[in-house]
Formats: C-alpha cells, sequence, structure tokens
C-alpha cells in the first residue's frame, strides 16, 4: 500500500513539471497557436503613424501594429493680420494635440463699403463736372466724372422699358403674344434707322416697319413680341411654373452700313402666374397732364406736369411706400396704404437747359416698401413718359453807353461815342459763323464789328462800337441806330437777330 501512494506521488510531481515547462518548449510557427504578448509601443503623433509590437509567448514570434497618423484638432485660431477694404488677412489657427502645429488661412479682402454720390464739381454746358464717394471703412475716395451738359455721343439711343407686367394672351398654334411699352430716345448727334430688336435668350424679331429716329427725337410705343411654343421652351420657368420673360432688348440698324447694337434696361416680367396671388403687389403709373404750348415740343423753363398713382393691388395693407423719381433727390412718403386702394401725386417740372439741349424730357418713377417686419424690401417702377423739347435760338443783343458827352446833354461834331455790346446765347444750340454787322455802315457788309465761329449756350461775347460825331449828325438832332447780327443753327439754318434802338442826342442844328 505504501508502494502504490509512493508512485501516485511522483506521477504528479512529473505532470506538474511538465505543465511547469510547457510554455517554453520551442514551437515551430506554423503549428503553434500564438499568445501575443505586447512587449513595446510607439504612439502615433498628428502627422506621423505609430506602431506595436508583439511577440508570441509560446514560439517568441513577432508582428508589428501600425496605428495611423491622429490628424490635427484645430482647437483655437487668432488673427495675425486683419484683413482691410483692399489687402487679404491671415488667421492662424493652432492644433489641440500640438500647439507646435500650425495651419495659416487667408481672410479675403473686404472690399469697400462705399457712401453715396456727392457732386463736388457741378457740370457746365463744355465742362466735366465730379462726383466722389467714400468709404465708410477706410475714408478711401473714389471720383467720377459727369459728362458736360452739352456732351452727345455720335451715335448713342436710350431705351427705357416699363417695367409694369405686359398685356398677354395665347395665339392659337402660334403661342403667347405679349405687348409691353417701351420708350425710344436718340441721345445722339446721328439719326438712327431701327430694324429689328431681339431679346435675351437670342430670340431674333424684326419691328413691323423699320424705325427712324432723327438725333434728339423720342418716341414711346407699344411694341408686341409674338413667341412661338419653340421659343418659349427656350425661356426660362419661376417658382410657380410660369414662364419668364426677359425685358433686355437689343435694337440693331443705323443709317450707315454699320450696325450698332444698344441695350436696354434690364426687366423681367412673369406673364404666365401661378393661381396663388402675392399678398404684396404694388402698380405705380405715371400719366401726362399738361400739353405744350408748341406743337413741336416743351420750351426752356416750360413745366411738365404729371399725375403719378400708386395702386395696392395685393391682399395686405402697406404702412409705408416710398416713392421717387428717378432724377430726383427727395422721396415722397405715401403711408397705410390699403389693399384695392389708388393715391393721386400731382408733380410737376421744369425743361432744364440740359434737357433742351438734348431734346428730349424723360421721367420714370421706383417705388419701394416692405411686405412685413421680416421680409426684404421691394420695389417696382413706373412706365416712362417721353416729352419732346424744343432747342431755342435766342441770341441777346444788349448795347449800353460807357461814355458820355462833355456837354453832359449832347454829342458835339468831332466828339467820339463809345458804346459796350454784349452778345449772349440765351438758346438751347450751339450758334455758328455769328457775323455782327456794323450799324454805321448797314449797307457795306465788310464794315463788321465782329466774327465768331461758335457762341454756345449761355456763353457771352463782348464787342466794343466807337463813332465820331459829324456835323450831318449835328444837323439832323442825333442818331437812330440798331445792331444786327445773323448765324447759322446747328441744322445749317440762317437766322438774323437785332437790338433794340438806341438814340445818340448832339447839338442843336445851327441856323
Amino acid at each position: 500500500m505504501k508502494c502504490k501512494n509512493g508512485f501516485l506521488t511522483v506521477l504528479s510531481a512529473l505532470v506538474s513539471l511538465v505543465l511547469l515547462l510547457l510554455p517554453f518548449a520551442q514551437v515551430k510557427g506554423d503549428e503553434c497557436p500564438h499568445q501575443w504578448v505586447m512587449v513595446s509601443t510607439t504612439p502615433a503623433t498628428c502627422t506621423e503613424s505609430g506602431h506595436e509590437l508583439y511577440r508570441c509567448s509560446l514560439c517568441a514570434a513577432e508582428k508589428r501594429v501600425t496605428l495611423p497618423a491622429l490628424g490635427h484638432v484645430w482647437s483655437y485660431c487668432v488673427t495675425i493680420k486683419k484683413a482691410t477694404c483692399t489687402e487679404d488677412g491671415l488667421i492662424r489657427c493652432y492644433c489641440a494635440r500640438d500647439n507646435t502645429h500650425y495651419k495659416d488661412s487667408v481672410e479675403p479682402a473686404r472690399g469697400h463699403t462705399w457712401g453715396n454720390w456727392h457732386t463736388t464739381k457741378q457740370a457746365t454746358l463744355n465742362e466735366w463736372g465730379i462726383s466722389e464717394r467714400k468709404c465708410r471703412t477706410c475714408g478711401e475716395t473714389e471720383k467720377s466724372k459727369k459728362r458736360p451738359l452739352a456732351y452727345r455721343e455720335t451715335y448713342g439711343l436710350t431705351l427705357i422699358l416699363s417695367p409694369l407686367p405686359p398685356e398677354s394672351h395665347f395665339l392659337e398654334d402660334r403661342g403667347l403674344a405679349l405687348t409691353q411699352e417701351i420708350s425710344l430716345v436718340n441721345t445722339g448727334k446721328t439719326d438712327l434707322f431701327i430694324r429689328e430688336y431681339s431679346c435675351k435668350q437670342g430670340i431674333s424679331k424684326e419691328l413691323p416697319q423699320p424705325l427712324q429716329l432723327l438725333h434728339g427725337q423720342a418716341v414711346t410705343l407699344p411694341l408686341t413680341c409674338v413667341f412661338t411654343a419653340e421659343e418659349l421652351s427656350l425661356l426660362a420657368t419661376d417658382a410657380a411654373g410660369g414662364k419668364v420673360f426677359p425685358l433686355e432688348l437689343c435694337f440693331y440698324g443705323s443709317l450707315d452700313s454699320a450696325d450698332r447694337v444698344y441695350s436696354s434696361n434690364q426687366v423681367q416680367w412673369q406673364p404666365v402666374l401661378s393661381a396663388d396671388a402675392s399678398s404684396s403687389v404694388l402698380r405705380l403709373t405715371q400719366t401726362l397732364l399738361s400739353t405744350n404750348a408748341d406743337p413741336a415740343g416743351y420750351q426752356l423753363s416750360e413745366t411738365v406736369r404729371c399725375q403719378v398713382s400708386v395702386t395696392n393691388e395685393g391682399s395686405d395693407l402697406l404702412p409705408e411706400v416710398l416713392i421717387q423719381a428717378l432724377d430726383e433727390t427727395e422721396p415722397i412718403l405715401v403711408q397705410d396704404l390699403a389693399p384695392g386702394e389708388t393715391r393721386d401725386l400731382l408733380w410737376s417740372h421744369n425743361i432744364t437747359l440740359e434737357e433742351a439741349i438734348a431734346g428730349y424730357s424723360l421721367t420714370t418713377w421706383q417705388a419701394s416698401w416692405t411686405a412685413g417686419t421680416d421680409s426684404a424690401p421691394l420695389s417696382t417702377g413706373s412706365n416712362a413718359i417721353v416729352v419732346p423739347v424744343t432747342s431755342q435760338l435766342d441770341l441777346l443783343l444788349d448795347v449800353v453807353p460807357v461814355t458820355a458827352p462833355a456837354n453832359a446833354a449832347y454829342y458835339v461834331p468831332g466828339e467820339e461815342a463809345c458804346f459796350r455790346l454784349r452778345l449772349q446765347n440765351n438758346g438751347a444750340r450751339t450758334l455758328s459763323n455769328v457775323t455782327v454787322f456794323d450799324p454805321f455802315h448797314p449797307n457795306d457788309p465788310s464794315h463788321v464789328l465782329g466774327h465768331m465761329d461758335q457762341i454756345r449756350p449761355e456763353e457771352s461775347i463782348l464787342l466794343e462800337i466807337r463813332y465820331s460825331i459829324t456835323e450831318e449828325d449835328v444837323r439832323n438832332g442825333g442818331i437812330r441806330f440798331t445792331v444786327t447780327a445773323q448765324g447759322y443753327d446747328t441744322q445749317g439754318t440762317l437766322h438774323t437777330w437785332g437790338s433794340g434802338e438806341l438814340f445818340v442826342p448832339t447839338a442843336a442844328p445851327v441856323e
């Protein structure tokens, strides 16, 4: 019994020894069920990868596990250089893991925040004017030149398209017909011959009949566009599913062989509207009330009277509507315009010298309002009113005595009388080849007081008249005379002007 128990004790000790030495036994790699133990590690950084080294506890094999780079965590940024109106700024951001790492980014220049234009030098008939505006941020000044009042391009055409929605109707199997009011003003020196127009999308149309515009002429007429189904497909579609028709028209043609293109203002209208009408719709129209006394057009300083009507065509009350003529500075405030209500305002304007020179007067109005407290401002424009203005011709001849007789009552033989003659162009056209004749030799065209190539509007010229009293003048008891001048207008027409009669007393007749 003792032997058996001793054997079992020895056997148990051997088994324990084998189990103790088993982990240190060398096993072939293909046969080892690895038991990995990490023996070293290299941590990853923002920009570099790390790794971990593992060793098998059974066969001493090793493996390396790559740890990807962590990447930067940009936690805070500082401004190194502030952006200005014209120069970029610099912003630097630092990494939260390693503040030795940073990145720089450019803050774009903010651009100028311009104030309103202010005139620092008024343009005259023949001199350029200057307007300035300042940046509210940096104070930099920008200047703009204003053309002289009498400046006119050789070729010029102003197109004013009414922003009011046009009349529209569908044509069977033909598409859509649209009628829009348009004002054309020839602002150049050359007559124009308009034969064709096109829309912004390249849809080209011929006018029903060619239109000839003389320089300075202004016309307002309805323009009808017929769009075919194919052309309608080229037009954009608005959010409500209606077609958006561009009102930027280009007109082609001139009296010479070279075509010129004149573009109108850009307005869009949507004649195909959705079923849901807008709650904030405003219509602004103006009507000419006055008539010019001269059939050829309004005169300088004559008054043009218009009625401006503003109608609330929406469903919301409009607390404040600002109405302003585009050539005026002070807006008109209309308050509490109820839905469906129309307010009529009377407006008058005196024809300016600039308009007399241009040959027309053009007026358009703009209205702006806000539909709600959080809504963006809305705006609309009126139709344009263009009236012709005649270019007046008026040359003033003003004769004033400069010397007085020594007698203080009358001149005597041999004494010289001196007069100052002032010529002033009070009209709106430049006069050319103006000749002033000597009043004391009226029948002799070789005796002239002066010759001027040009006299511009508002320009004055001074001349001197001298005359020696003769015995015959004394016998006649005095001299009566007038000064005459002749010149041509811009059309090449000859005109004659005269001064008032002037009397020069002499000594009583000798018995």
